[in-house]
């Protein structure tokens, strides 16, 4: 495939999503199973946390399998007390399940 041709092609896609995202803001979506997450949450996700490799060691959130996680760490721990004071229980799991 020719670089006029990726090109073309990738500017159609782009075109489609754009169209999609005008589509769902004039709509009223009522599927539950397509729920729409935040504008907040949607940039977290895009952001590079989305992309970091992070396995928790003996289910202790400190302990890590990788490198430069500071700050991962740091927002799971965060996050880890706010659940547990929205849900108040004294455990939560707020990794993915899948």
């Amino acid at each position: 495939m020719d670089t006029r041709m990726s090109k073309r092609i990738f500017g159609s896609i782009k075109r489609a999503v754009v169209e999609h995202h005008k589509l769902r803001a004039a709509s009223l979506n009522l599927a539950a199973s397509e729920n729409v997450t935040s504008a907040t949450v949607r940039r977290m996700v895009a952001s590079d946390f989305m992309h970091r490799y992070s396995e928790w060691k003996d289910h202790d959130i400190g302990a890590r399998w990788g490198y430069g996680l500071q700050h991962t760490i740091f927002v799971e721990k965060a996050l880890l007390e706010l659940v547990k004071g929205l849900f108040e229980t004294e455990y939560c799991e707020i990794r993915a399940l899948s």
